[in-house]
């Protein structure tokens, strides 16, 4: 039985520890993690690495974003960081997406939102301003995906338990949806059948009984003493 890939997608080296703990989470689930640092991605030699994680992606079911305190690599195209492209590629590709950012940086963004345009704004926590772009970024293209914010591995891990319950619990209520839906579209084809049944039974019953009383209803020939006298 095929199992949900997760894409784990976060900069390495300070979120390291973070990123082995959610992977482990999600294994014991029965999932498989997707992660560069564990194999998960399949590199070619025709396409760079960056680039390969992009198309790994693409062939996941969840992606767990995951950002810090660091902006991290910076992508081949753009301004932002290889884990900001990878995100914008699981919403191009509208997958199910959970994002958690450090609460520090979180509750750093909210000053910065109210600042960005003095032009004065330096931020405390992030270690460059575009973290706090790309979150602005987020929260205007991101309506149906949670964003949270997380102080250690557990606030993470006990928010994917409630969120993937709540996945599940909505899979069955759609699931049992449609198997009332179908309950009830072939119960009503079967009554459709039924009464073309009905009636292909009463016009075969008037045919019948036509057949057989129809020589009765004929008119009788009229004849006379003289006619009986030929005999």
């Amino acid at each position: 039985m095929a199992a949900p890939r997760v894409f784990i997608s976060s900069t390495y080296y300070d979120l390291k520890h973070v990123r082995n703990d959610i992977g482990d989470f999600i294994r014991s689930l029965g999932y498989t993690p997707v992660m560069h640092d564990r194999g998960g991605v399949a590199y070619t030699q025709t396409d760079t690495i960056e680039n390969s994680c992009y198309s790994e992606l693409t062939t996941c079911d969840i992606v767990i974003c995951i950002i810090g305190n660091h902006f991290g690599t910076q992508a081949s195209t753009g301004d932002f960081s290889i884990t900001m492209e990878e995100l914008r590629t699981a919403i191009k590709n509208k997958k199910k997406i959970y994002i958690f950012i450090a609460k520090d940086v979180y509750i750093e963004n909210r000053t910065y939102m109210q600042n960005k345009d003095s032009g004065t704004f330096r931020p405390a926590y992030a270690d460059n301003i575009k973290i706090h772009q790309f979150i602005e970024e987020l929260r205007l293209a991101i309506k149906n995906n949670p964003i949270e914010s997380f102080e250690t591995t557990t606030d993470i891990v006990n928010s994917l338990k409630s969120q993937f319950a709540g996945l599940f619990q909505n899979f069955l209520a759609r699931d049992a949806s449609l198997t009332e839906a179908k309950t009830a579209y072939d119960l009503q084809e079967t009554t459709e059948q039924f009464k073309d049944l009905l009636s292909s039974f009463h016009k075969e019953t008037e045919r019948m009984f036509q057949f057989w009383t129809e020589p009765f209803l004929q008119p009788t020939i009229p004849f006379t003493i003289f006619d009986l006298c030929w005999v």
